[in-house]
């Protein structure tokens, strides 16, 4: 049977209700609402900044709490040197290095450990002009050394000051700025410089990097507090250790072999000079000044420094010395044991004024560049004590032995600070 055709009437009935649908659909629908139509606020900079400042406070927190533990990792290399009222340093197994504090002799040093023992030490390197002490353990104990780091380091890395107080040890962190060399003294060192504030309570201390290594010792130079690299630090342990070194640090003497110009004009050939003495040493105390040419010890030759050895197998036994100087022979005394009320310090008066006595000696007020003297090593601020062995009364006579005296050739004596140098002017 043929498909019917829809009924006009049903289609126009269908019309009207899809129509109905539609409109009541539409009356039916719910208002937009401010929350649909309206993209929310951002918050305010205020907040975004809160929020920025809390994220790096937790970076901060976190850097805090590893440097603690970097520290506490570097305590047991820190120690003090209670005698000498500094921080010290575990170089290695049986040596602690710290800063040096006033004159060292053959004392021993007391070293409390991070775990609070008491230990004793010997000086090992020490010197009149030297920024640090080396001191040797005398127990049976080893202690932990520092790692040595330093290689490598860049600009702007991460470092830590550690240093032990009476109290405990202490540590602050910073970043490295570079390293330079500069003169302390008579050494020439490396500075490790960093943006750390470093004081004198810090002496003896070290600067460590973010894994522990020691990078630097803190030092003094010149009255300032300075970080001085492992390598020099390392480089001034083993001058100090030296022959030489120990006679400067034990005797506050440096004698070298004559060359031939100061043979002839010294007039002899055997022996070794004495060019500087420092005061309040054994050397001075002895009587011993520069110029001396010393020739025998306890009656054997002496030809180079290393027969002066004998002097350190013994710190209080007096040993003989035949000296030279100028045309008369001296026999002489000299031991290791310091010189007692020998100072460099201002005496201070009953009135409590503190006075100091006029220094001895004609002032060096300038040096030409390029003059005999200034290739002699004579500089400004020195003062003139003798001319050959002879103690001018003015400047007339002074100038008078500078320009006749053996055809210009001169042998004169210095005062520089609290040493006395000998100079052969050619």
């Amino acid at each position: 049977m043929p498909n019917e055709a829809p009924s006009p009437r049903y289609v126009a009935a269908l019309l009207v209700v899809a129509t109905l649908i539609l409109v009541v659909g539409s009356l039916l629908k719910p208002e937009p609402t401010a929350a649909t139509e309206v993209a929310p606020a951002p918050p305010a900079q205020s907040e975004v900044r809160r929020l920025y400042r809390l994220s790096l406070r937790s970076n901060v927190d976190r850097m805090t709490e590893y440097f603690a533990l970097v520290a506490g990792d570097i305590d047991p290399f820190l120690v003090r040197l209670a005698d000498l009222e500094v921080s010290g340093i575990v170089w290695d197994s049986r040596t602690v290095v710290g800063a040096a504090a006033g004159t060292m002799g053959s004392e021993t040093t007391l070293v409390v450990t991070a775990s609070g023992e008491n230990l004793t030490a010997l000086p090992l390197a020490a010197g009149p002009d030297l920024p640090l002490v080396g001191m040797r353990l005398t127990s049976v104990q080893d202690l932990t050394p520092a790692p040595h780091g330093g290689g490598g380091l860049d600009a702007g890395q991460w470092l830590l000051a550690a240093w032990r107080d009476e109290v405990k040890a202490r540590h602050t962190p910073g970043n490295l700025i570079g390293s330079t060399f500069t003169a302390c003294g008579e050494h020439s060192i490396e500075e490790v410089e960093t943006s750390i504030t470093l004081s004198r309570m810090m002496r003896g201390g070290g600067i460590f990097d973010i894994d522990g290594r020691l990078v630097a010792v803190i030092l003094e130079c010149d009255g300032r507090p300075i970080a001085v690299s492992t390598a020099s630090v390392s480089e001034l342990l083993q001058a100090a250790s030296s022959t030489n070194g120990r006679l400067w640090s034990g005797l506050g003497l440096k004698a070298n072999p004559l060359t031939k110009a100061q043979a002839t004009h010294l007039r002899t050939d055997s022996g070794i000079l004495i060019t500087e003495t420092w005061h309040g040493y054994p050397a001075e105390g002895a009587g011993l000044r520069p110029g001396d040419v010393i020739q025998k010890l306890s009656g054997q030759p002496v030809q180079k420094s290393e027969d002066l050895a004998p002097l350190f197998q013994t710190f209080s036994e007096p040993m003989p010395l035949v000296v030279r100087r100028g045309s008369r022979t001296l026999t002489l005394s000299l031991s290791l044991t310091a010189v007692e009320g020998a100072t460099s310090a201002p005496r201070e008066s009953r009135s409590g004024l503190t006075l100091e006595s006029d220094p001895a000696g004609f002032p060096i007020e300038s040096v030409r560049p390029g003059s005999r003297e200034a290739v002699a090593g004579i500089r400004q601020g020195d003062r003139l004590l003798r001319v050959d062995f002879t103690e001018p009364r003015d400047l007339r006579e002074l100038r008078r032995l500078l320009s006749n005296n053996r055809g210009g050739v001169v042998f004169v004596e210095l005062l520089r600070g609290d040493r006395r140098v000998g100079l052969l002017l050619e």
